[in-house]
């Protein structure tokens, strides 16, 4: 398996995804639809983006721990001998 895939990269791309999406992508789309065809109507909100920012916040605070793991060198890779 490659080092850079698995569970954790892929979260982090879904995070990375939804929080451009969220912050760019809907209201890009919104101010397109309202400029273009504005007697459609609009699309449902999503919620969920407190739960979104959690996810994200707790991977970037589990790759910062990593890194300080490696720096002191007390890394999963040392002990493998």
């Amino acid at each position: 398996m490659h080092p850079k895939s698995g569970f954790a990269t892929f979260i982090g791309w879904v995070c990375g995804f939804a929080l451009a999406w969220h912050f760019m992508g809907a209201d890009i789309l919104a101010w397109l639809r309202l400029a273009f065809f504005p007697d459609m109507p609009a699309p449902p909100t999503l919620s969920g983006s407190e739960t979104l920012v959690t996810v994200l916040l707790s991977m970037l605070g589990l790759g910062g721990l990593r890194t300080v793991e490696k720096l002191k060198g007390v890394s999963r890779d040392k002990w493998r001998g």
